[in-house]
Parts: structure tokens; C-alpha cells; sequence
């Protein structure tokens, strides 16, 4: 029963204790983590595996799908066209990171 540590660098709230107002924060640390932990990397190759299954390799296609299923929405011009270069340079797995550093991934509005 050992605290997750990528959690409770995420500000996870600790189930043993009862608290009326949740910490927040966001620090450097918290984007490093969202980017480097293995858990992330896992989910990321996971996501890149999904799209090739789904016969979404062609650039349009995998960013399409990718941003609907990381983020419930369509890219918008600018971010296709980002993720798109990202994509050829570094790999769907690599673009699927990217997503899930996004705002529209992290933050509840």
C-alpha cells in the first residue's frame, strides 16, 4: 500500500486522509514525469499500436484519430499540422507523448 510515486508527483490526493480542498500544483517536475515516466510510454506505444490496428498510418488519419481519442476532439489546423511533422520526424508513439502533455488532456475546464 505504498503511494504511486508518478501519483503523488501529479498531486494525487492520498486515500488515508480525509481533507476538504485537494492540492494543486504544476512544477516542472509534473511535465518531466508526464513525459518520462514508463507508464506514459507504455500508454503512448499502446495508443501508436492502436492506430496501426485500426489502419490509421497515413499521416491525416493518425493524427485525426489520435487527438479524438487523447483529447475527444478533432485537431485543430494548426496543432494537424504540428503533430503531423511531429509524427513523420519522430513516430506515432512519439506524437501520442505529445498529446498527452497537452492542456486539453490534463486540465478539466
Amino acid at each position: 500500500s505504498q503511494p504511486q510515486p508518478m501519483l503523488t508527483t501529479l498531486d494525487c490526493a492520498d486515500p488515508s486522509i480525509s481533507v476538504a480542498v485537494r492540492d494543486e500544483s504544476t512544477s516542472a517536475l509534473q511535465a518531466l514525469t508526464q513525459w518520462n515516466h514508463r507508464f506514459v510510454e507504455a500508454m503512448a506505444k499502446r495508443l501508436s499500436e492502436r492506430l496501426e490496428n485500426e489502419g490509421l498510418s497515413h499521416r491525416t488519419k493518425a493524427v485525426e484519430g489520435a487527438s479524438r481519442l487523447a483529447l475527444g476532439r478533432a485537431p485543430s489546423p494548426m496543432e494537424s499540422e504540428l503533430l503531423g511533422e511531429h509524427l513523420e520526424r519522430f513516430g506515432p508513439a512519439s506524437m501520442a507523448r505529445v498529446l498527452f502533455n497537452l492542456n486539453d488532456f490534463i486540465y478539466l475546464d
